[in-house]
């Protein structure tokens, strides 16, 4: 189904971060932040909430695999991020937890 959508369309990155969702759910983090990591490969659109949202996903997912070192750029974009985010202030913590 994926397929049959526009890859440059948000349908195409919500789909792929849907899809990082319920990965991550499952506890299946690689395959998780596979399809996280597609979706920000895949958005060609000013950043916003949701791209910032994405990467606190990959971070999240990167810190279930005990993964910290790949988690903190994503966390340091979000903490540099200009674009209003209501969970800025849980990956700013997360940050001084892992530097």
């Amino acid at each position: 189904m994926i397929d049959s959508v526009e890859q440059n369309s948000y349908d195409f990155i919500d789909a792929h971060s849907h899809i990082g969702r319920i990965r991550y759910a499952q506890q299946r983090y690689d395959d998780a932040v596979t399809a996280f990591e597609r979706a920000v490969q895949t958005h060609r659109f000013s950043e916003n909430e949701y791209l910032v949202d994405t990467w606190f996903w990959i971070a999240r997912t990167h810190l279930k695999r005990n993964d910290s070192e790949q988690a903190r750029p994503y966390l340091e974009k979000i903490a540099a991020s200009d674009v209003k985010y209501d969970k800025k202030p849980q990956a700013v913590e997360l940050l001084q937890k892992v530097s």
